[in-house]
This record gives C-alpha cells, sequence and structure tokens, in this order.
C-alpha cells in the first residue's frame, strides 16, 4: 500500500518579500515608462515661434480650429497655364489644392521649400502651422492638442 502525503506550503518570508519586491519594480517600471513618454514628446515636438514673411507671390492666411484656436498659414495660388500654341492662359477650372502638414519641427518657413515648384506645375498650396508653432496661438505642444 502506498501513502501518498500531501504537504501543504505554508507562506515563507521569502515569498511576501519577492511579491513585496516585485509590485515595487512593476510600478517603478510603470512610472519610468510615463515619464519616458513626456520626455520624448518633449524632443519629439520642437515648434519654431519665429516665422519670416511669406515669399513674393504667397499669401500669409489665418483661420480658426474648431475650438477658437486662430492659426497661420501660407497660401500659394497656382500660377496660370500658359498654352504654347497660342500663347494664352488657358481657363483651367477647377484647380486642385494641396493641403501641406509640415514635420514635427520648424514652421511653414521651413517646410514651404519642398512644395514651392507646385505652384508652377498648376496647383494651389495651403501650408499652416499647428498650435504653438510660428504663428499660430496657443503653447500647446502635446500631440493630441496639434491638430485642429
Amino acid at each position: 500500500m502506498s501513502m501518498i502525503m500531501r504537504f501543504r506550503r505554508r507562506p515563507s518570508v521569502r515569498s511576501w518579500r519577492f511579491r513585496l519586491a516585485r509590485s515595487r519594480i512593476a510600478l517603478f517600471l510603470i512610472i519610468m515608462t510615463l515619464g519616458w513618454t513626456e520626455t520624448l514628446e518633449r524632443f519629439a515636438y520642437q515648434p519654431s515661434r519665429d516665422s519670416p514673411d511669406p515669399p513674393l507671390g504667397v499669401d500669409e492666411v489665418y483661420f480658426e480650429s474648431a475650438d477658437g484656436t486662430r492659426l497661420h498659414g501660407w497660401f500659394a495660388a497656382a500660377k496660370p497655364a500658359i498654352s504654347s500654341h497660342s500663347g494664352e492662359v488657358s481657363d483651367v477650372s477647377p484647380i486642385p489644392t494641396v493641403l501641406v502638414i509640415h514635420g514635427n519641427a520648424g514652421n511653414v518657413s521651413n517646410h514651404y521649400g519642398f512644395v514651392g515648384f507646385l505652384p508652377r506645375a498648376g496647383f494651389n498650396v495651403l501650408i499652416f502651422d499647428y498650435r504653438g508653432y510660428g504663428r499660430s496661438e496657443d503653447k500647446t505642444m502635446r500631440r493630441k492638442y496639434l491638430y485642429f
């Protein structure tokens, strides 16, 4: 006859210390992750507040976001297309508009150079600054508040 003995494991001092240490490490990692995320966001969004006047042929525009924040941008109208045969300006309607949403640093003046050829190619261009960038209002630099 075989005897099976079952031993019940008693809670040891080591096990509760281990659980306490594990929970402290988890809490530390959570706090560090949240802090790191905030720090990364500050490094990622680097607005430039100084914005020069727009180049010739580009209009400075202002418009309001849904919550009333005044945003700044530049609008470049398409240059009229000239027919190579008759030398007359052709009437092309409607003219497409390219909406340019620049990157996470600088302002419209830093990014207009990438799209400055589009008006000569027959496209209107609207490029604008996020909140806190260039001449747009607000100082919010958090990702969730940047857009309209």
